[in-house]
């Protein structure tokens, strides 16, 4: 089962790609938008975006914006969902130990942890962050600041 969802992902992605570098900045929003949400293609926005600002050097600007907003809008559609779950979504999903510790880094740093993970590149995972603000009842504002910040380091520091 695991192999053909895998499978599916891996095709999915294949068909994915040359659409989002055919389209630009909205595809780069697309990848990222499905990325930051509910599939994962880790360093596929990352890769289409030094392609483009590569092919068109002055539109970096744009290419890191539309990759920030994408990533933006698919953070805030898990963060609303685990807002809905709280913490049995997060439990079940991570296991009660691993949740635990994730908690600690939060009561600890806040939303510093969302800030950093958002900036770093995989195989740091950042989809726990957001599912725990969630699952922490942060504002969304607040959330969204946080996220901004840190994928538009990341994205338009790459561009």
């Amino acid at each position: 089962m695991l192999q053909r969802v895998q499978h599916f992902l891996h095709g999915l992605m294949q068909a994915i790609l040359p659409l989002a570098q055919s389209l630009g900045g909205p595809g780069l929003a697309l990848v990222a938008f499905l990325d930051s949400s509910f599939l994962s293609f880790p360093e596929v926005a990352d890769a289409i975006i030094v392609v483009l600002t590569v092919s068109h050097p002055s539109r970096w600007l744009y290419y890191g914006a539309m990759t920030t907003v994408g990533s933006t809008l698919g953070c805030l559609a898990l963060f609303l969902l685990a807002r809905k779950g709280g913490e049995a979504f997060l439990a079940k999903w991570v296991g009660p130990s691993v949740m635990n510790r994730w908690f600690g880094l939060f009561k600890r740093y806040g939303l510093f942890t969302v800030v950093l993970a958002s900036i770093l590149p995989p195989p740091v995972p950042f989809k726990p962050f957001v599912v725990l603000a969630g699952a922490a009842n942060v504002s969304v504002m607040t959330f969204l600041a946080a996220v901004v910040a840190g994928r538009g380091l990341r994205y338009i520091g790459e561009a």
